[in-house]
């Protein structure tokens, strides 16, 4: 599977859209999201939040590959809710990876 864009990623407005651009120069679009930073109404607001959510992937998916490795060799009880929150990581990580198809 290839590799996603290094991050760190940033949103920028430069018209109708909100745009995820890498925050390295040169900067390398990453994608468009509707609905303005300008805007105060719900559809802008909700395409910023997207945006928002969207450039900080690489820093999440990084955070919790490295909480689960610093994590996954503590006891914890096959039933539980860190077994849980732990068969969660690893199904997120594999998504984001693009090992699974969903």
């Amino acid at each position: 599977m290839p590799q996603h864009t290094p991050g760190p990623w940033i949103v920028r407005d430069d018209d109708d859209y909100d745009h995820v651009f890498t925050a390295k120069k040169p900067h390398r679009r990453i994608c468009n999201v509707y609905g303005g930073i300008k805007g105060s109404n719900a559809a802008d607001m909700e395409g910023l939040a997207n945006a928002t959510l969207i450039a900080s992937a690489p820093e999440l998916l990084a955070a919790l590959e490295n909480l689960h490795v610093l994590t996954r060799t503590l006891p914890y009880p096959e039933d539980g809710a860190v077994h849980q929150a732990h068969a969660a990581a690893r199904a997120a990580i594999a998504k984001a990876r693009g090992e699974v198809t969903t």
